[in-house]
């Protein structure tokens, strides 16, 4: 994905992208198109770089980008490796610190004290991304900013391939734009993904334990 090395059609592809439906664009925040954009990227160049499908795109991200359920615009991209029991303590370290180094080629980490993270079974960190849209107001998202998270505590199972793609993907088909695709290598790609029904469950259960602790805390 390279259309962002042109800013001024960068910039103006989000602007157009971001116009309500009835006017061809596709409803959503110029800031969160942008953020998906980059994510986006970061998981096409997971799945470019995994040549032996360990890495495994998984969270609530997972949910919206491979399976459409619900609109969640986040900045955190969580990935676990799967098999991690099949290597040795410095496999595995070099595994994750490779697949978080090919995620986020041409960022610039941002080091945060207490939150950034990279130990041989978990990896945490913030990166930067070159932001073009202003930010006008207060947003859920952290605009500029992506987090990659990789560990290998628990085996993704079951996972299968899904298709996804970037919201100027789908602007661009949309509008007949085919050609900047190709031109800007936007085209859909195929990820391994956690299968919904897992994540669903551990969203469920997350939700149960932290109301049991509000309850034991009331």
């Amino acid at each position: 994905m390279r259309l962002h090395t042109d800013r001024q059609l960068f910039k103006d592809a989000i602007n157009f992208a971001s116009r309500p439906a009835t006017d061809g664009g596709l409803g959503i925040s110029p800031l969160f198109i942008e953020k998906d954009y980059w994510v986006s990227r970061s998981l096409k160049l997971m799945a470019e770089h995994d040549k032996d499908g360990r890495a495994v795109f998984k969270g609530g991200t997972s949910l919206s980008k491979a399976y459409g359920i619900g609109a969640r615009f986040s900045e955190d991209i969580d990935v676990a490796i799967s098999d991690a029991w099949t290597l040795s303590g410095n496999q595995l370290k070099n595994l994750i610190r490779k697949t978080a180094r090919n995620m986020t080629e041409g960022l610039d980490e941002i080091p945060i004290p207490g939150k950034t993270s990279k130990g041989s079974h978990y990896y945490k960190a913030y990166y930067h991304y070159p932001q073009i849209m202003e930010s006008l107001a207060a947003t859920s998202i952290n605009p500029g900013q992506i987090l990659v998270e990789i560990n290998s505590f628990a085996n993704p199972y079951p996972s299968g391939q899904r298709v996804i793609q970037s919201f100027l993907t789908t602007f661009l088909q949309q509008s007949g734009n085919e050609q900047l695709i190709e031109e800007y290598d936007m085209q859909p790609f195929v990820i391994h993904v956690l299968d919904k029904r897992r994540t669903l469950t551990e969203k469920l259960v997350s939700l149960i334990r932290c109301s049991l602790a509000d309850e034991h805390h009331s």
